[in-house]
């Protein structure tokens, strides 16, 4: 029998990651509404926390589903 264990770990840090990261996005977009941070800065910030997150997932695919090198 197979163990599914890892995916399942992997999979729910996944989702995890996506909760934190529309939560950045959110807290991103209060910040402009509010004055806070320029259209620039709001962008720049986006995709900070966007880069974060696509690194965040090659590590965990290759922590639990095997290296993508």
């Amino acid at each position: 029998m197979h163990d599914n264990r890892p995916i399942a770990v992997y999979t729910s840090l996944v989702a995890e990651a996506g909760e934190r990261l529309d939560g950045a996005l959110a807290d991103i977009r209060r910040a402009e509404a509010a004055g806070e941070l320029t259209v620039r800065e709001s962008a720049d910030n986006r995709d900070a926390v966007l880069e974060k997150r696509l690194n965040r997932l090659r590590l965990l695919h290759d922590e639990y589903l095997g290296s993508s090198g």
